[in-house]
């Protein structure tokens, strides 16, 4: 049962095990081919300071608010045309989600959110933001009192 994982090889605990008192050898593990690299649209990326990414590695990755609920999909990102940085990035709602903080969506189009980057803990396979998902609702309007009729 062991033909999915990723190990090169499985070792037991029993297998080799010193003598009492004596200092533990350090196990002979065969070195094994290195990791393939996984580039493209939603894969994980080594981040390098000087390594570029474009809106195409992140356009489709799904975002994910702190406690654990899938928000989204990024369509676009919003660039800062003063410091040309990415300012903000526009998530396509799930349906769970556009409901849960009541942003309207229509039977044929996906509700939109604008998120700024000030709210992403962490950017991987997923995008994490540091926020729940309660935190996104938009605050209400303030009520307005009519007044009174005589």
């Amino acid at each position: 049962m062991t033909e999915g994982l990723p190990f090169q090889t499985i070792f037991s605990l029993s297998e080799d095990v010193p003598p009492a008192g004596s200092a533990p050898a350090a196990p002979s593990v065969p070195p094994g081919p290195p990791a393939p690299r996984r580039d493209g649209p939603g894969t994980a990326l080594a981040m390098k300071a000087d390594m570029k990414i474009s809106d195409d590695d992140l356009r489709g990755r799904i975002v994910l608010s702190s406690d654990g609920l899938a928000v989204g999909e990024i369509e676009r990102l919003f660039v800062d045309p003063a410091d040309l940085r990415v300012s903000s990035l526009e998530v396509r709602l799930r349906k769970e989600a556009a409901e849960h903080i009541g942003i309207h969506r229509s039977l044929f189009h996906a509700a939109t959110f604008e998120i700024s980057t000030a709210l992403v803990q962490s950017t991987g396979d997923v995008v994490i933001l540091a926020v729940p998902l309660d935190a996104l609702r938009p605050p209400e309007p303030p009520e307005t009192s009519a007044p009174p009729v005589h």
